[in-house]
């Protein structure tokens, strides 16, 4: 497994992995719902379109749709085409801040309400 499909920065080490998948027809493994699930998933499936239309006739158009991919993705690579690669990356980006603020949010409102134990710095 690429050590970096975990890691925020990782974008393009999940797009490179899961059209990787994809172009040889592989199973799906927890690797490849893991490239979805970093909170940049729509990014990473509207990269995925992208490089398949770049090769419509590759292997990696060819196995895409449907079925890795449905039309959820196709709808991020409508709403993110005009992006270049790297504001498509930044984006991604964005994606994952946002979620990890709302995550972060949520748990503090958790905690605020009694719902959940306070984190032992804030018990000090």
């Amino acid at each position: 497994m690429p050590s970096r499909l975990h890691e925020l920065d990782g974008f393009w080490d999940r797009v490179s992995f899961a059209c990787a998948v994809v172009a040889h027809s592989a199973r799906t493994t927890r690797q490849f719902d893991s490239c979805f699930e970093m909170h940049d998933g729509d990014a990473v499936a509207a990269a995925m379109v992208r490089r398949a239309k770049a090769l419509p006739d590759g292997p990696l158009a060819r196995n895409l749709f449907p079925r890795y991919l449905g039309p959820r993705a196709l709808a991020s690579y409508e709403a993110t085409k005009h992006l270049s690669r790297k504001q498509l990356e930044n984006y991604a980006a964005d994606l994952r801040k946002e979620a990890i603020r709302a995550n972060d949010a949520w748990w503090a409102a958790e905690r605020a309400a009694g719902r959940l134990p306070s984190l032992p710095q804030e018990q000090a």
